[in-house]
């Protein structure tokens, strides 16, 4: 009759109703989590980049304090003022390889980004997907 049929429409679109605060419940505990891996990643990603700041920078400074022992040593050999062209020629090689790297790094850090983003719709879409095919099915 048309009370029974209303009575579970009632209760068809009421299933559905929670049926669906159930799906922006989860798709908010997905973004939760996709949030604290991001950052877990990105926390990850800032200490291995500090390590290999941390060693190129070592490794230039030792680089440029034996070349200064070398022209000390030929100085003193030859006892000639020591060159600094040389030495400006390694600085702004040390310059040109640090803005290298620092473009790398954002470029990195943009893709890194994106790659996120991407993955969030993903995974949003997957899930909307999902619940929507679950809902058709329960109601037919």
């Amino acid at each position: 009759t048309i009370t029974e049929i209303g009575a579970e429409i009632e209760r068809a679109l009421r299933e559905l109703a929670t049926m669906e605060s159930m799906r922006r419940e989860k798709e908010k505990q997905l973004r939760l989590d996709l949030d604290v891996e991001e950052g877990a990643a990105a926390h990850r990603l800032a200490e291995k980049q500090k390590i290999l700041e941390a060693a190129e920078k070592y490794n230039e400074k030792k680089r440029l304090r034996e070349y200064r022992e070398q022209q000390a040593k030929i100085a003193a050999e030859e006892k000639k003022p020591v060159s600094s062209k040389r030495e400006r020629e390694i600085l702004d090689e040390v310059a040109a390889r640090h803005m290298a790297r620092m473009r790398a790094e954002k470029e990195a850090a943009r893709q890194f980004t994106q790659q996120i983003q991407e993955q969030r719709r993903s995974a949003s879409a997957v899930a909307v997907n999902k619940h929507l095919k679950e809902n058709v099915k329960r109601i037919a």
